[in-house]
């Protein structure tokens, strides 16, 4: 928040996420930081919204840092994880009216989807990439962008229901992999990460590939995998879906 006060901002939307993959683990802490988040803004003439959204499983399907832009890619041009579009169509529409330019969250999600379907979104993603030395290229084809060496599929051992994800079990895996630092100055491997085909609720039949990491054959690589295989809880019964977004705390 004070960098966004620091940098004259005048309204603010936040993602508040709540659950295992998450600093708040329980609704009731992300509504206190909520709260404050609001608070603050208030206190600086500064209109504030907090959308609270579920964190007990990894949002969209990569993990990883060229896993993540490739989805970013393609859910710029439409093809996006159900998940990630409509949290981003929700934060999007709201930061729409927020700035007055549009009347209403239903306008503004029109907007949205609009840009999505013109490609007018996706341009102005390339123009931000080029804007800062970006390699362009890799915006048009992300099959240019730095793959892992290796790929191992888990399937899964009998038709079953995923009834859980741990997101913090997942996140920690991908740091294992490279994908993220244990201590400030490590490198980070783009490479590496998770692909998730299964989210909670779905259905997957035995033998089928629920997951997909990315190694690079580093010493945590199995150790990743292991942990990956482990965040996964399975059902033989049918599991709802999660709800996404769990809350809105807002300045009028």
């Amino acid at each position: 928040m004070s960098k966004k006060i620091a940098a004259g901002a005048h309204a603010v939307v936040l993602d508040v996420k709540v659950g295992s993959g998450a600093f708040m683990k329980d609704l009731r802490s992300a509504r206190e930081l909520a709260r404050a988040m609001v608070a603050i803004g208030v206190a600086h003439g500064l209109a504030v919204t907090c959308e609270l959204t579920d964190m007990e499983q990894p949002l969209g399907r990569a993990v990883g840092n060229s896993l993540e832009i490739a989805e970013a890619i393609a859910s710029l041009h439409g093809e996006g994880p159900p998940d990630l579009v409509q949290l981003t169509r929700v934060a999007g529409a709201e930061m729409l009216v927020r700035a007055r330019r549009v009347r209403d969250t239903k306008s503004g999600l029109a907007r949205i989807d609009g840009a999505i379907a013109t490609g007018a979104g996706f341009a102005k993603f390339r123009e931000l990439v080029a804007a800062q030395g970006g390699d362009v290229s890799m915006v048009d084809d992300p099959a240019k962008l730095p793959r892992a060496p290796h790929v191992q599929s888990l399937r899964a051992p009998r038709t079953a229901y995923v009834a859980g994800i741990a997101a913090d079990q997942v996140g920690i895996a991908s740091v294992h992999l490279g994908a993220g630092r244990e201590k400030k100055g490590e490198p980070i491997d783009h490479r590496t990460g998770i692909v998730l085909h299964a989210k909670v609720g779905d259905r997957v039949e035995r033998g089928q590939p629920y997951a997909d990491v990315h190694v690079a054959g580093k010493p945590g690589d199995a150790d990743a995998i292991t942990m990956v295989r482990d965040a996964f809880r399975w059902s033989a019964r049918r599991v709802p879906r999660r709800r996404l977004v769990l809350g809105r705390i807002a300045t009028p």
